[in-house]
């Protein structure tokens, strides 16, 4: 029975997608190392996003528009009193992926001022970040041999034999 692996890599906009057959190279083996080298090829040429780049990617569903600063209307029990809270929060990550909040209220600042000082809160939080790679989701490269049914593919390593995870920045996914 003849296989192929498929490599895909997704970065910056660009969709990069190939098979490798195990008739054309040969034999299984031969194949994989043809479609690693071609992965390793793609991932070297396409720079990955930067934590700080990544975090400035609009999300469809922004409606402040800037990314990280929502606005946010809850209501809440104080004091023995059922109040409505009305903020402006802003958002970003620190070094280690957790993400900090900071809201400013607008009945105390007014609607402009309150987010005015969220997108200066934004702003300044950004600064802070380093260069490091954007991990959204620690994405991982998959490389796995699949039967004849579709294969779910998981974030966790598995042991099985025949297969094979690969942690690296960026997103792709190798399969056949």
């Amino acid at each position: 029975m003849r296989a192929r692996w498929l490599v895909r890599v997704q970065r910056r906009g660009h969709n990069d997608s190939r098979h490798f057959s195990d008739g054309r190279y040969g034999e299984k083996a031969n194949a994989l190392h043809a479609a690693r080298v071609y992965r390793d090829v793609l991932l070297l040429r396409r720079r990955s996003v930067t934590r700080r780049e990544g975090c400035q990617i609009r999300k469809k569903t922004n409606r402040s528009g800037i990314a990280g600063v929502t606005r946010i209307e809850a209501w809440e029990w104080s004091r023995g009193r059922h109040i409505r809270r009305r903020d402006w929060d802003a958002q970003w990550p620190t070094h280690t992926g957790r993400a900090v909040h900071k809201k400013f209220a607008i009945s105390k600042d007014g609607e402009r001022r309150a987010f005015q000082l969220a997108m200066i809160a934004r702003r300044s939080g950004l600064r802070t970040l380093a260069r490091a790679p954007f991990l959204q989701m620690l994405e991982r490269y998959h490389i796995i041999p699949s039967t004849s049914t579709p294969t779910r593919i998981n974030n966790t390593c598995n042991t099985r034999e025949r297969h094979e995870t690969v942690v690296r920045n960026g997103y792709s996914s190798l399969s056949r």
